[in-house]
């Protein structure tokens, strides 16, 4: 069994740049930026939870209660396997070599195995051991900062006070429409639902 994680070592920067944000929304300035940094960490939040996985590179532990627990890591993606420790019989922590066992961290089912001729030491029973890992994309794939900068540009458009106008006429130009919040925020939520579907992982 798995139990939440730790972030030991956070990302250092979002994934997403202001900048890139101020592009988005159509911003020249730096007039909004507080609020775009809001918005940039709570649609990284989201997609991380939406989809299981962790954006900006940052290091985290997690517990687990056997080392069968390996065979699916409920971290993705994983960069590299830092360390895995264990009580040994006598109440001391010990760190499993690296020669025990094989990293599979390709894709978003990163898991360890075994090495050939290896067997997993014996942990003290009742014991929890923990992985510590490096996780996080570099580079962001381009449809998940896609999918991100779409919810922070629809994020900060529901914060203007023109959203609900549908139809505004402007002497000699002509009319303008919108939708109203409800139909915005389907049409986003499916644009990012497609976006990222290829990486939601279904929790174990």
């Amino acid at each position: 069994m798995w139990y939440p994680a730790t972030i030991k070592t956070p990302a250092e920067e979002e994934p997403v740049s202001v900048e890139a944000a101020r592009r988005q929304c159509g911003l020249s300035d730096s007039s909004q930026d507080d609020q775009l940094k809001l918005l940039i960490a709570a649609a990284r939040a989201h997609i991380e939870k939406y989809c299981g996985i962790r954006l900006p590179v940052q290091a985290v532990t997690v517990p687990f209660d056997s080392f069968c627990d390996l065979e699916r890591i409920p971290e993705a993606p994983v960069k590299d396997v830092v360390s895995v420790r264990y009580i040994d019989a006598d109440g001391a922590e010990q760190v499993v070599p690296s020669t025990v066992y094989e990293d599979r961290l390709d894709g978003l089912s990163p898991s360890l195995a075994l090495a050939f001729g290896e067997r997993w030491p014996a942990p003290r029973p009742g014991s929890r051991m923990t992985i510590e890992l490096q996780v996080g994309f570099d580079p962001l794939p381009k449809d998940i900062e896609a999918a991100l900068l779409l919810l922070v540009a629809s994020q900060f458009t529901f914060s203007r006070s023109d959203l609900l106008l549908r139809r505004e006429e402007v002497d000699g130009i002509g009319s303008f429409q919108w939708g109203g919040a409800v139909e915005v925020n389907q049409a986003v939520t499916s644009a990012v639902g497609l976006l990222l579907e290829g990486y939601r992982c279904w929790p174990l």
